[in-house]
């Protein structure tokens, strides 16, 4: 039941049936409307028919109180008649008792009709107990006169029209329904065998099409009509779509194919960076992906402009390919030689009719040949070279996955050569960092022992172990002793930065290392460098400090370093050391009131000969204070940063953990890492 109601048959005549009742409804409106005004229009008539015929003197007014004539005028319905006066006494009636009377006298009667100054024909309607009734009040005149001297009354009943009324309006309502009913059969029974069983068919098998069989066909599609049209082409149709699909499946297949071989070249292009390794890997699995009788790989020589055969694959592999070379200056035809100059893929499905094709005796079973430029943005890295023994054999769908596939390969070249050129300059690098070392190394015997000794006999002169000396001799020498040590620690930057940077600076490991000591040194360092500047040193160490391990030299470089610095740019106001412990690790804080650093140059600071403006007008130091700092720190496991804002001042934190990683002398491959 449920598919009969959705089916097109219920839905077409529901429409027909719905539409011949809309209009059954407006023409049965009408027609008992008009039938209806009929029937009142013929009683309307029937009773004025006394008053007329008393007026035209063919009718006495006895005969108003005579049954049987006022029944065949007036017809069985008839209540009452009567002849009345102007001065409203009845003469005539019917009912024999109302003679006499005076019309206001009588119940039910209306003493205004009979007004002899305002005389006209009135018919009126009246409902009396719940019946419906009918009057006519007619003026009659005397033959010349010209006001009435008497008036016909005349009551009817209009029951039997109203029931002529329901009688038509029931004849028509069950006509109507006959009608409606007639349509039902006829649109659902004959359209439903000679038209809707037909569609079902076409929507039955187009059921079967969309579930997947597509051997679905209507029997029955002779007709000449539309649905027959319909039918033949759906059969058409079906079957077309039954050989497009069985050849889909192959391009689908086809394709599969060609998606896995070139994901197969794109997995090797980013694991194998060898070029002797990754071009006969790349040729094979062309070959096997895409069948291909012979595959080819020319790489460009930009320096001679021209295409040379570097691999092809092992089946067609015979002495004589590998001399093959191709000049693009040349004016020789060649299918690999317009793919070179043109940029652009070159196919020749027909080689024997081709003259564009090389005839290669090696590979005398081609028959088709395609070349496609390796290109890495304009860049032409190489052609990629495929030939088949069949004719025909690249079409449109195959020549866009070979133009990707060749793409692939040339991104894959281009990245084992650049890996290649990344490896050679690796090399050279390393050797020129060898020979760097090697030049620190012999530096820091060569320079630093005899620095050292200028440095210690000068102060033995000055202190006079080698004779007395005037004033003037040990202010020079003391010049010089303080020079040779500036200089001493600029050695000694470079040399650290050399070591970090190799990665074999070591660090010595010691537990409790009492910080208060080292801070100490700092300390009495700082106060000789403020000395005649109106800078106060402030040291603020907690009550609780704890001792660390570490590399107790190389925490007293970094701090040293930093307070140096603070000593260096501050002229006025004060530098303050303060050391913390923070849960399980040692907060050191140099705050000063020098001109600031500000935000953008934090990382200059710890960059390798960074210097900020202010560092550049101050005119000294290396720029290797800090970066030396930061590393040493980071390989203690520790942090250091600023916090500053020009002409505000400056202050450097780090930290260190209160225990070292490792418990002996270490070499620090940490600090290397530290260092970018």
């Amino acid at each position: 039941m449920k598919r009969f109601f959705s089916s097109l048959t219920f839905k077409i005549g529901s429409i027909v049936v719905l539409t011949q009742v809309v209009v059954l409804s407006v023409l049965g409106y009408i027609y008992v409307n008009r039938f209806s005004d009929q029937i009142d229009h013929q009683v309307e008539d029937q009773i004025k028919l006394p008053g007329a015929l008393m007026n035209a003197g063919l009718l006495d007014f006895a005969s108003i109180a005579d049954p049987k004539v006022m029944g065949s005028l007036v017809g069985e319905n008839l209540v009452s008649g009567l002849v009345i006066g102007a001065n409203g006494n009845i003469f005539y009636a019917l009912d024999p008792q109302l003679i006499g009377q005076n019309v206001k006298d009588v119940v039910g009667l209306d003493p205004t009709l009979f007004n002899p100054r305002s005389p006209n024909t009135v018919t009126q309607h009246l409902v009396e107990s719940g019946k419906n009734y009918l009057i006519s009040v007619s003026p009659i005149y005397q033959a010349g006169g010209q006001t009435p001297r008497f008036f016909s009354y005349v009551k009817v009943s209009t029951d039997e029209a109203e029931t002529q009324k329901r009688e038509l309006t029931q004849v028509f309502v069950v006509g109507s329904l006959a009608a409606v009913a007639l349509t039902v059969l006829i649109a659902f029974i004959p359209f439903h065998f000679a038209l809707f069983t037909r569609i079902r068919d076409v929507v039955s098998m187009l059921g079967r099409v969309e579930s997947g069989d597509l051997s679905a066909r209507i029997v029955k599609a002779n007709a000449s009509d539309e649905i027959g049209v319909l039918q033949r082409g759906f059969n058409t149709t079906v079957a077309q779509l039954e050989g497009l699909f069985g050849t889909l499946e192959h391009r689908i297949s086809e394709r599969t194919r060609d998606l896995q071989v070139a994901a197969d070249v794109s997995r090797q292009a980013t694991t194998v960076l060898d070029q002797n390794q990754l071009l006969p890997q790349l040729v094979e699995l062309t070959r096997t992906g895409f069948s291909m009788y012979h595959v080819g790989i020319f790489l460009y020589n930009e320096s001679k402009n021209a295409l040379e055969l570097v691999t092809v694959t092992e089946a067609t592999n015979q002495p004589g390919m590998s001399t093959i070379n191709f000049d693009l200056t040349s004016g020789t035809q060649g299918v690999v030689l317009e793919a070179g100059r043109q940029r652009k893929a070159v196919i020749s499905n027909d080689v024997l009719n081709d003259p564009r094709h090389r005839r290669n005796p090696l590979l005398p079973e081609t028959r088709s040949e395609a070349a496609f430029p390796m290109l890495v943005g304009n860049r032409l890295i190489g052609v990629l070279d495929l030939q088949s023994e069949k004719q025909g054999r690249f079409g449109e769908d195959e020549q866009r996955v070979l133009t990707s596939l060749a793409e692939q390969i040339a991104i894959a070249l281009r990245n084992a050569q650049l890996f290649t050129e990344t490896q050679m300059a690796r090399q050279e690098a390393e050797k020129a960092n060898q020979v760097k070392s090697q030049f620190l190394a012999s530096m820091s015997h060569e320079l630093r022992t005899p620095l050292n000794s200028i440095i210690n006999f000068t102060k033995f002169v000055v202190r006079g172990v080698m004779g007395t000396i005037n004033d003037k001799q040990s202010e020079t020498l003391t010049n010089v002793v303080n020079s040779a040590e500036h200089l001493l620690a600029l050695i000694n930057d470079v040399l650290d930065i050399s070591k970090i940077e190799s990665g074999s600076l070591k660090l010595f490991v010691e537990d409790q290392i009492n910080l208060t000591n080292i801070v100490e040194s700092v300390r009495k360092t700082a106060h000789s460098l403020l000395v005649e500047r109106p800078v106060a040193l402030v040291v603020d160490i907690a009550p609780d400090l704890p001792t660390v391990s570490g590399d107790k030299q190389r925490i007293l470089q970094v701090l040293l370093n930093i307070v140096s610095n603070a000593c260096k740019f501050t002229k006025e106001g004060e530098v303050k050391i303060k050391v913390q412990r923070q849960d399980n690790k040692v907060q050191f804080s140099v705050s000063d009131t020098g001109p600031g650093i500000a935000s953008e140059d934090f990382a200059t600071v710890f960059e390798k000969f960074g210097q900020t403006q202010t560092g550049l007008r101050q005119g000294s130091g290396t720029g290797l204070g800090m970066p030396i700092s930061k590393s040493l720190v980071e390989a203690h496991g520790g942090e250091i940063w600023i916090e500053s804002e020009l002409g505000k001042g400056a202050t450097f934190h780090f930290t260190l953990p209160l225990s070292y990683a490792n418990k002996v002398n270490v070499h620090a491959d940490a600090v290397k890492g530290a260092v970018v």
